[in-house]
């Protein structure tokens, strides 16, 4: 074996790890770098602050213009023999040089019809054939995974791919596996079911996430989107089922303190342990998690499509088939084995995705997402997904289990910091891969607003406990509560948040800034609810439906039977000013960034794919879906044309937010703003250059540098506030070309424009609320958006020269102050929405701070081409050259669902 000659350069500091580690540790997360430090030929060890090497395997997810590598996703392994005693230590990346340094050890062995998997002295047989169908040898254990529905549903062929993961030295790290299958009705296909199989060589272990998506279109209900859909899946079961040898031990642990007696008396002294069988017997137990059991378990959050809340049972019970045991919330694990060996079954977010259950019997245990006491079912909107986790651990009989020492014995300081791995933000500001990112941002007066979001009495914790936010539906999301604001009935007022302004990418940031782990549990519950229940994941839809993300939900109702889908048939109407009452997802609401940064931080595809969906759900809003029936719709939503000699709309109102097809012009609000943004995205993902030239486009035919501001009508705050949202997601542009060092004709009169707006901003710019008499609701939100005319004076700042320079930062530091001292005193500041805006727009000041901080651009005299304003005669052309009579017809017929029954189905 040739030895691994590593370079003489010094270590990079690329990762921290906080809090005292009491189990064996699997990590994943990415590290950026600068441009060229670290080179894509280049191969990479890792190792701790004692020099020893960490068992990593590391791939790039990005890159850099120069094709260095821009973000490095690391999964390593911590064995508990190895942790160190310091609170804090570090992981150190070193270059080296390898030559074939071993021969790769071939640990998947694949068969026709099954997959076999070298996990230590352990082999995982999965079947190629059979949805999620494995045995563990030689324990001899089966799990496997099913779904039933109310009605018939079948499956069609498994499709099957995986991936072993090796070190840089060709060590085995791990194998990825990934299996989906169609579900049918009646030869229908009504969904899939996903599943993504980690298994990790070092550890025995093995993470499995499966889900149940319902990829159906939305029966139309006059833009209501209530529970009880015809199109809706109902499932009576869904989980794993573990077969076992007749004379395993079998045992439930649970880590909650709270285990009440069948008299609701405290028995918080009783063993950890609720059920241990140490042989065959025929007794049945049960675990069921009913509920959330906190404060509000029985919240009206939780209405089913009757519009009444079913929950009769608060928290879990427990049967052991003598006695009946009450559990608040339940944290079960589940052990099984010989007496050489044993397997640990970890449910993860057991009772925070409720309902869920657990059955021991004989020689099977099932896992079941659904409650088996009830006659209830579960019901999977279209554009749905059910997702859950779980993880399986193997390890001798009579060793600690990964989980033994705080789960199941309960012992363990409760004041030791739990353990994480994170990035140090150090590292985050020498890469400037985060737009406008600076760890000095904590220094900010508003800084001390964010924090509210864990410190105060309504922090995010309390605002879930506050509506119930809990169950597979619902966990994850935050709790609206600036809705209640006004309203003096019943407490919970339900309204659900569905990220807006983006609190995914404000947690995330906050987490790089301060390395407070809550941020980042939050962010990470708050990921799996937005791409799961959100974002309408169809392609079955109209297209400027299909991908996109629902609105929170209705301003100043509750939501009803609409769970996170804003509009239900319950609402009232004609609540506010311009009340739709009804639609699908909108331009107006698409939040992005939070989702493309969770990809470069963890490596999850579905982060990506997500992203990508967005975008061309955002395309088909302002550019249309290539019909003459959706070009059609756009003139009628531009309002631009008017019934000659009068100024009544010729084709009837329209939304007022797409391309007008005619002058080609955008309008200049927060929509247009969302889709510039969201093709930045994914040009960051892709770096496909055709985003860019849409995103010039867009730009281009929105704002110019000799615009005049009259026009614009910025006097009337409450219709052209969104103004800023679009010259942020400009300035985000520009931040791109310099980050990636590109050479774009368009940058110059892009570059102009916004400076023009900037100007506009420091000369006449004010406080919202200093004109609240014109305002509908003057409340602190205002205050919230106002953050955002600071951030763009600041980058202004960054992009002129003296004497505007200075006029901008003053004019950015009096808003700042003024912002900071309203927001001090005022009682909406722990509203989610004013820390979703504080979140997601602070920190420039201490950016412009440091003086160290540049934004070069290349502004080269590069002949500008004005096919990025293409003329009408081009769009037409366009258009002809595209044009499908097949696609006409399905998307009429998607349109217009009636016309199935004469011209049959899309």
């Amino acid at each position: 074996m040739k030895q691994a000659h590593l370079k003489s350069i010094s270590p990079i500091h690329v990762l921290s790890i906080e809090g005292k580690q009491k189990r064996n540790e699997h990590f994943t997360l990415s590290v950026p770098f600068a441009p060229g430090e670290l080179l894509s030929h280049e191969d990479v060890k890792f190792f701790d602050n004692h020099d020893k090497e960490v068992l990593a395997y590391a791939t790039p997810l990005s890159y850099w213009q120069d094709k260095s590598v821009r973000w490095l996703n690391v999964k390593g392994y911590l064995p508990l023999s190895c942790a160190n005693d310091s609170a804090q230590n570090k992981i150190y990346l070193k270059k080296s040089t390898y030559q074939h340094v071993k021969i790769k050890e071939e640990c998947v062995q694949n068969t026709t019809d099954t997959m076999h998997i070298k996990v230590i002295e352990n082999k995982l047989s999965l079947s190629k054939t059979k949805f999620l169908d494995l045995i563990i040898t030689p324990l001899n254990v089966k799990l496997a995974f099913a779904v039933k529905g109310k009605s018939t549903i079948t499956q069609t062929k498994i499709q099957h791919t995986f991936e072993t993961e090796y070190t840089t030295d060709n060590t085995p790290y791990g194998c990825l596996i990934k299996q989906s299958a169609a579900l049918l009705t009646e030869g229908e296909r009504v969904g899939s079911l996903n599943a993504r199989i980690a298994v990790n060589f070092a550890s025995a272990s093995i993470d499995i996430q499966v889900d149940v998506h319902n990829c159906q279109a939305q029966v139309p209900e006059q833009g209501k989107w209530d529970l009880g859909n015809p199109n809706s899946l109902s499932l009576k079961s869904m989980g794993f089922e573990l077969t076992t040898p007749q004379d395993y031990q079998r045992s439930i642990y649970i880590s909650n303190d709270a285990i009440l007696d069948e008299k609701n008396n405290d028995a918080s002294n009783t063993n950890k342990c609720l059920y241990n069988q140490a042989s065959y017997n025929d007794t049945n137990i049960t675990l069921v998690q009913h509920s959330s059991g906190g404060k509000h378990w029985n919240s009206p959050n939780h209405k089913g499509a009757d519009n009444k809340v079913t929950l009769s049972h608060k928290g879990a019970s427990f049967f052991d088939g003598a006695s009946n045991k009450i559990i608040e919330r339940a944290n079960p694990i589940l052990l099984t084995g010989s007496e050489e060996q044993t397997l640990s079954i970890t449910p993860r977010h057991f009772w925070q995705k409720f309902p869920a259950s657990i059955e021991l019997n004989a020689h099977c245990c099932s896992i079941n997402y659904v409650d088996i006491q009830t006659p209830d079912t579960i019901e999977i909107q279209p554009g749905e997904t059910k997702s859950h986790s779980i993880s399986l651990a193997l390890h001798a009989t009579g060793e600690a289990t990964p989980y033994s020492d705080v789960a199941i014995h309960g012992k363990g300081n409760k004041n030791d910091k739990e353990f994480q791995v994170f990035i140090p933000p150090s590292r985050i500001d020498v890469a400037k891969t985060l737009p406008w990112f600076s760890n000095a941002a904590k220094h900010e007066k508003l800084h001390s607003i964010v924090e509210l979001g864990l410190s105060s009495e309504s922090n995010f914790y309390e605002k879930r406990e506050a509506l119930d936010e809990f169950g597979w539906r619902h966990f994850g999301d935050i709790y609206a509560d600036h809705e209640a604001d006004t309203y003096d009935g019943d407490l919970p007022f339900v309204s659900h948040y569905n990220n807006q302004y983006d609190p995914l990418y404000g947690l995330l940031k906050q987490w790089l800034l301060d390395g407070n782990r809550k941020w980042r549990e939050l962010a990470d519950d708050l990921f799996d609810h937005l791409i799961n229940i959100d974002i309408y994941r169809t392609e079955h839809d109209k297209p400027e439906y299909n991908n996109g993300l629902f609105w929170h939900t209705d301003h100043y109702v509750q939501a009803e039977t609409a769970t996170h889908r804003t509009y239900s048939r319950h609402q009232a109407s004609d609540v506010y000013m311009d009340h739709a009452g009804g639609g699908g997802p909108g331009a107006h609401h698409c939040y992005s960034s939070g989702i493309a940064l969770y990809y470069f931080l963890t490596g999850d595809e579905r982060a990506a794919s997500t992203v990508l969906g967005m975008a061309n759900w955002m395309k088909h809003i302002y550019e249309g879906d290539g019909t003459l029936l959706g070009k059609f719709l756009q003139l009628k939503n531009a309002n631009h044309l008017t019934i000659p000699f009068g100024a009544k709309l010729l084709l009837g109102a329209g939304t007022g937010i797409v391309r007008n097809p005619i002058t080609n012009n955008y309008p200049l609000d927060r929509g247009t703003g969302n889709y510039v943004n969201v093709l930045l995205d994914a040009f960051e993902l892709t770096q496909e250059p055709s985003y860019l030239d849409d995103i010039e486009r867009v730009i281009l035919n929105t704002i110019k540098e000799d615009d005049n501001f009259k026009d614009r009508h910025f006097e009337d705050i409450e219709n052209t506030w969104f103004y800023t949202v679009f010259l942020q997601a400009t300035a985000k542009y520009l931040y791109f070309v310099s980050t990636f060092n590109l050479t774009r004709a368009a940058c110059k009169p892009i570059l102009s424009a916004l400076v023009h707006y900037v100007d506009y901003i420091a000369q006449h710019e004010q406080p919202a609320l200093k004109s609240a008499e014109v305002l509908e609701y003057p409340n602190d939100t205002w205050t919230g958006q106002d953050i955002r005319k600071v951030q763009l004076l600041c980058i202004g700042s960054l992009l002129v020269n003296e004497p505007q320079k200075t006029i901008y930062l003053n004019k950015a530091a009096e808003l700042n102050d003024w912002i900071s001292q309203k927001l001090f005193t005022s009682n909406e500041r722990f509203y989610t929405r004013i820390l979703a805006l504080t979140m997601q727009n602070y920190g420039s000041i201490e950016l412009v701070n440091d003086k160290q901080y540049k934004l070069p651009l290349d502004l080269s005299d590069t002949k500008f081409d004005k096919h990025v304003c293409p003329s009408t005669t081009a769009r037409i052309r366009a258009f002809i050259n595209t044009y499908s009579f097949k696609k006409e017809r399905r998307l009429l017929l998607t349109r217009i669902p009636k016309l199935q029954k004469i011209l049959g189905k899309p």
